[in-house]
């Protein structure tokens, strides 16, 4: 689902979050102004545009918790937004959890968000 900010500023996001008490903010096609908790999956081709561009835009537009998944760096970077601005980002690694600020009482554990390790995936033996 889109997420549209302005006539220029329109993305699409891997997952985003909008609480009840924002549910005005959904239309049929997107959901107008922001969502209270986005999420991107990065690659080496998008890993820019992700890390720059829309951290940029969901600053600006006031997204106030935005996951930024590195599979690459195997970790998970999270921007809060805290007097209309993001800070550094909280690293949250293998081995460790996280609890949003957005969705109550939910924590989830960074292994079960990121799958198998490239240690405990399986390798393919024809034999």
């Amino acid at each position: 689902m889109d997420v549209f900010f302005s006539e220029t500023n329109v993305v699409e996001p891997d997952v985003l979050f909008v609480r009840a008490d924002h549910l005005d903010r959904l239309e049929k096609k997107f959901v107008r102004s922001a969502s209270d908790l986005v999420i991107e999956v990065s690659s080496p081709s998008t890993r820019r545009l992700e890390l720059v561009r829309k951290r940029e835009l969901y600053e600006r537009f006031g997204v106030p918790e935005y996951w930024c998944v590195d599979l690459d760096a195997e970790r998970l970077e999270v921007y809060r937004l805290r007097m209309g601005r993001y800070g550094r980002p909280e690293l949250v690694r293998r081995g460790e959890s996280l609890a949003s600020d957005q969705l109550r009482a939910f924590t989830i554990s960074i292994d079960e968000l990121l799958g198998p390790s490239e240690e405990e995936t399986p390798v393919y033996d024809p034999r």
